[in-house]
């Protein structure tokens, strides 16, 4: 079983504490700290594991995008 503390009184970030691999992932807007893996592995296994679930919350963004190019300062040479 896997803990989950979020209180952003007091920290800004998810603390989310995973069981196996024994890693605690620090979860941001637009960020993720893996921390505590004794080997390179366990980080791909934690980031494995969690990215599924991340991704269906993620933040799409729209943009506005102009086909009319910016016009530019050209100087004049006499």
């Amino acid at each position: 079983m896997s803990v989950l503390d979020y209180e952003p009184e007091l920290f800004p970030g998810l603390i989310y504490h995973m069981k196996q691999p024994k890693i605690v992932l620090l979860i941001f807007a637009g960020k993720i700290v893996i921390t505590g893996a004794k080997v390179r592995e366990d980080t791909y296994k934690a980031f494995e594991n969690t990215s599924p679930v991340l991704t269906e919350f993620r933040k799409v963004e729209q943009w506005c995008v102009s086909l009319t190019p910016k016009s530019e300062n050209k100087k004049s040479v006499a």
